[in-house]
């Protein structure tokens, strides 16, 4: 029971969230912990409210591409699922007011655009899947909230802070790509239960050689910026401070990005789709533990 509930809360995407926040806030040096603590939590939490929402509208939906991990399947959600989505919301915008006001704001567009999602856009063509992808890159955003004078980094400011910007923009790019290209991928995984809810999705509405075709452009847009990152990355005055993230970009971040796509030509059945969101969940994994390495 506990493993399920974990399964249906997305416990695994939640950390990867709360993840990439620390080690990015950390690489920046922005906020105190407490500040950055609170800006995870409440991150978190929008995100969690946001399944729960989303469970809520795709019971029937869930039946058919999720069936037994529909969090509504559960006494407790079914009795007070909306009034606990409510009461997260509510707790994620007091964590977020405890930081600023900015942060405040950030969180209230995010819990609105999941809602919007979950309960109209998320059957429309090209809208759900760009939502969900600008939520996926949401997760850096709070970066922005502080003032640049909050900044503190060690050792020549301008240009260690050149790289760390640049590869802030990097990270908010890749995040954005591989969260749009795994939703276009889940969609026509699940092509067959969004058709009995009339869904008129991307993966529906265009023909799977189309769909194939755009993903295969937005792998190829995801493969140069990896393979641009990488080659800056050999150049000493844009990166000076060790090998470790250069060999890990050479040889794991350029590598799987190719495999993506070549999975992405080859998928045929559900279960190569199954595979492919699978790795593309792996290949956004390995981006955020790459902030860890700078």
């Amino acid at each position: 029971m506990f493993k399920q509930i974990l399964i249906s809360t997305r416990f695994g995407n939640l950390l990867i969230m709360a993840l990439g926040q620390w080690l990015m806030l950390r690489l920046l040096q922005l906020g105190t912990t407490e500040q950055m603590l609170a800006i995870i939590i409440s991150t978190a939490i929008v995100a969690f409210a946001g399944y729960i929402i989303n469970d809520y509208f795709d019971f029937e939906i869930d039946a058919v591409n999720r069936p037994g991990r529909n969090l509504f399947l559960r006494k407790f959600f079914q009795q007070k699922g909306l009034a606990f989505y409510a009461v997260l919301n509510l707790l994620a915008l007091v964590f977020a007011f405890s930081v600023n006001s900015y942060l405040l704001w950030l969180n209230f567009i995010c819990a609105a655009l999941l809602f919007v999602y979950s309960k109209w856009l998320k059957k429309a063509p090209f809208a759900g899947n760009l939502v969900v992808a600008l939520m996926q890159a949401a997760v850096f955003l709070p970066v922005l909230i502080f003032d640049e004078n909050s900044l503190s980094i060690s050792g020549s400011k301008e240009a260690v802070w050149s790289f760390n910007e640049v590869f802030y923009w990097f990270i908010l790019f890749f995040a954005f790509l591989t969260g749009w290209l795994r939703e276009w991928v889940k969609d026509i995984e699940d092509s067959e239960g969004d058709k009995l809810a009339e869904a008129k999705t991307a993966a529906i509405m265009l023909p799977l050689k189309s769909s194939r075709l755009i993903l295969s452009v937005l792998s190829v847009i995801v493969i140069v910026g990896v393979a641009a990152f990488t080659f800056a990355l050999l150049n000493k005055t844009f990166y000076h401070t060790g090998g470790v993230l250069n060999y890990y970009y050479l040889f794991l971040m350029l590598p799987i990005s190719i495999r993506s796509l070549v999975m992405l030509l080859r998928a045929q059945e559900k279960n190569d789709w199954y595979k492919l969101s699978t790795w593309l969940k792996i290949v956004m994994l390995a981006g955020v533990m790459s902030i860890g390495i700078v």
